[in-house]
């Protein structure tokens, strides 16, 4: 490329994503964009799980001199390594990134993530320098964000979701007129009722005329584009400045309606988590009515995962598949022994996350001082008194130390069935040369006199 030209068959750019809405909408992207430069994009998607596609490519030894021409590599929502699919993109990372230290390949990573507190240890296990780490808080914000929280406590079966459409309607109606609105719930067939239940309440309390106003354009549109349309529920919600949207509607569909509400023609959109991936539509007021979402694998509904509602830490899930990857890397040929298999886990999250979390315990508890952001350690006086923990008291010494404990010129207020006294009497015993009568004592006093001085 130093003449300016791109020679196209010797490099290829890798995104991954965990879910095909968010793909399609940036492989979209970048069609408009590398098109001009000759670029080809091609989407690899499946329902779920997409980092198990390059997953896969990466374990087939003939797809090596595919892999090998991969300059760029691309995670969005890294922050789902915490998730059931992490450790696949755990394992997709470790192995790349040990096969370009082995190659001396030139392979940039990026990592993206809009929910990632501890992103310090993504960049370590990254290896990213500190240059090419960037963080945004809420001071970049270009809009500031409120946040409403409303408890519902009915208990009775029926009624916690005629109270939430009540109140879903009070909010839309605060904003009707004004700003558009776009309401998320936790399954595809809860859109259409959302919406139907609000739109027949702005029906029964005559307010409907507040979304549509009769003769302007977006009417116009909606009626069009509701007699062309072949879903039924868009062909009744259109009229009244209503949509829904979700993963099992056509994707003709769903751009319909995406480029509608980007284009202010809607009003309310009622959608499941589809929108919240990647798809970029922006809305003055959005709405998450309800905390409970369905779980297949329970066959009940259960409340949303702490990730899905705040943001925590990132861990490692890699414990749990452990044995399926280290036997994808010994069939790769990776990992030959105990040694190289050492070697390969010191590559993952999970190795960087155990080293992070019980460097942050020690400094929370004062044993040491960790600088996060260099990553050094440095002892405190706690941490020098705790090397001492191991030490016991064995019942053959109690005599001994009780006689060593009347002699000491410094009193012990312990008890001499603690360690710390103990330590203190021999301690002093050392410092003030006193005798001791047997051997059992003699080991600990020796360590203990040694490590005194550091």
């Amino acid at each position: 490329m130093s003449d300016g030209t791109i020679n196209i068959d010797e490099f290829k750019m890798i995104y991954i994503a965990p879910m095909r809405s968010l793909v399609q909408d940036v492989v979209g992207n970048f069609i408009k964009r590398l098109n001009p430069f000759g670029l080809k994009v091609e989407e690899l998607t499946g329902d779920h799980q997409l980092s198990q596609k390059w997953d896969i490519i990466t374990r087939k030894d003939r797809e090596r001199s595919y892999t090998q021409l991969v300059r760029l590599i691309i995670l969005d929502e890294v922050h789902l390594l915490h998730d059931d699919r992490g450790p696949v993109l755990e394992a997709v990372i470790a192995r790349t990134i040990r096969t370009i230290e082995t190659t001396q390949d030139a392979v940039c990573f990026v990592g993206l993530s809009a929910t990632l507190p501890n992103y310090e240890y993504i960049a370590t296990f990254l290896n990213v320098k500190r240059e090419g780490l960037f963080h945004f808080d809420n001071s970049y914000r270009p809009v500031p964000l409120e946040q409403q929280y409303i408890g519902i406590t009915e208990k009775k079966a029926i009624k916690p979701f005629q109270i939430m459409n009540d109140l879903v309607y009070d909010k839309v109606m605060e904003h009707v007129g004004k700003n558009q609105v776009l309401i998320f719930v936790h399954s595809r067939k809860e859109t259409g009722k959302t919406a139907r239940a609000i739109r027949d309440a702005c029906l029964e309390k005559d307010t409907i005329g507040a979304f549509l106003k009769d003769g302007s354009a977006s009417q116009e549109i909606l009626r069009t584009e509701a007699e062309q349309t072949k879903n039924l529920e868009l062909k009744d919600l259109f009229p009244y400045s209503f949509a829904i949207h979700h993963a099992g509607m056509n994707r003709a569909d769903r751009t319909l309606v995406e480029d509608l509400f980007a284009e202010r023609h809607i009003q309310i959109l009622v959608s499941t988590g589809t929108l919240a991936w990647g798809v970029y539509l922006p809305a003055h007021t959005v709405i998450i009515k309800g905390t409970q979402v369905y779980n297949p694998e329970k066959g009940r509904w259960t409340e949303l995962g702490a990730l899905d509602v705040m943001q925590l830490p990132i861990e490692s899930q890699m414990i749990s598949k452990l044995v399926d990857n280290l036997n994808a890397e010994i069939v790769l040929g990776t990992v030959q022994n105990i040694r190289k298999a050492a070697e390969w886990l010191s590559y993952t999250y999970l190795y960087v996350h155990l080293i992070h979390s019980a460097a942050i315990q020690l400094d929370k508890s004062h044993l040491i001082r960790y600088d996060r952001k260099t990553g050094n350690f440095q002892v405190t006086e706690h941490g020098r008194i705790a090397k001492f923990r191991h030490i016991t008291v064995r019942e053959e010494e109690k005599i001994e130390l009780q006689k060593l404990l009347e002699r000491v010129p410094i009193p012990i207020k312990e008890s001499i069935d603690e360690p710390s006294a103990k330590i203190n009497v021999l301690l002093q015993a050392y410092i003030s040369q006193l005798k001791l009568d047997g051997f059992a004592l003699m080991a600990d006093m020796i360590y203990i006199t040694q490590s005194a001085g550091r």
